[in-house]
């Protein structure tokens, strides 16, 4: 199947394009190959943005949010590179991906979303993942969304042992 205009939009990370989408039907599952946009000659440190230098390369396969019924997973090649002028090294990937992520942070989102609605262990039967990577990942959200607690002017916690509904 080739990447149709309507798809780019799902897909848009910048500095990377479709290469191609992969259905594979028997085990309703869709593959994403991304490359490096080759009108990009060189990425820049982030610290410095000097040009770096590309010293390994690595495939990697991250599982994304799901069309309707198929899975997806992005495949691209990361690569690491290193700064010649501060030393700095650094793993490029899509941007919303951790260097070593598993999962995109929109597909994170939405699992945490759906566990406001439903027991993490539940998540599972809408997502390919398990309760226990659900609970973590909404943990992870939630640390993420959410302030700091306000512990200033506390002066006693009290907790009853009786509870009512109002």
């Amino acid at each position: 199947m080739s990447a149709t205009p309507s798809l780019r939009p799902m897909f848009a990370f910048p500095g990377w394009v479709i290469e191609r989408i992969d259905i594979d039907w028997n085990i309703k599952h869709a593959f994403v190959h991304l490359r490096r946009d080759g009108r990009i000659q060189h990425v820049r440190c982030s610290k410095c943005e000097t040009p770096m230098g590309q010293m390994k390369t690595n495939d990697r396969s991250v599982q994304d949010l799901p069309l309707g019924t198929l899975q997806v997973n992005l495949l691209f090649t990361a690569f690491q590179g290193r700064c010649s002028r501060c030393g700095n090294i650094e793993t490029v990937t899509p941007p919303g991906l951790a260097p070593k992520a598993q999962a995109t942070e929109r597909l994170k989102r939405h699992v945490s979303h759906l566990c406001r609605y439903m027991p993490c262990d539940k998540v599972p039967e809408f997502i390919a993942i398990s309760g226990g990577t659900a609970r973590r990942w909404d943990k992870e959200m939630l640390m993420k969304m959410l302030p700091a607690p306000k512990r200033d002017g506390i002066r006693a916690l009290l907790i009853d042992e009786k509870s009512r509904l109002l």
